[in-house]
């Protein structure tokens, strides 16, 4: 915050009253650091967004246009569709998996019997 404060504002925090830096805070840029530490898809901004998006579909337009007409060579073909860039800290994370590794596997006689069990 330090360095946004004397980046963006030419201010030492230091000599800035509490009330004040509270809302300069709240006014710092998308791409200051400390948005970037709390958020970091706000590294991009819209400009890296539309390059990153121009470049795929230019991917695309020259794979699509080098089609192969020979059928042998369309699968191979197929599998070097381009994909489109996304930086790690964009990636969502993977979902669970619907089973946990530590879960026991029942067959559902075991389970109405796991369940006609009383309770206590």
């Amino acid at each position: 915050m330090e360095a946004d404060f004397q980046q963006y504002y030419g201010l030492d925090i230091s000599t800035v009253d509490l009330c004040r830096a509270s809302r300069l805070l709240f006014q710092l840029p998308v791409s200051g650091r400390v948005i970037t530490t709390l958020n970091p898809k706000a590294q991009w901004g819209w400009q890296e967004f539309l390059a990153n998006k121009t470049n795929f579909l230019l991917e695309m337009i020259v794979w699509q246009n080098a089609t192969p007409t020979k059928p042998k060579d369309k699968a191979k073909h197929k599998a070097e569709k381009p994909k489109p860039f996304i930086p790690d800290f964009m990636k969502e994370p993977e979902p669970p998996s619907a089973i946990n590794e530590d879960s026991v596997a029942m067959l559902p006689h075991e389970i109405e019997q796991w369940l006609s069990l009383p309770r206590t």
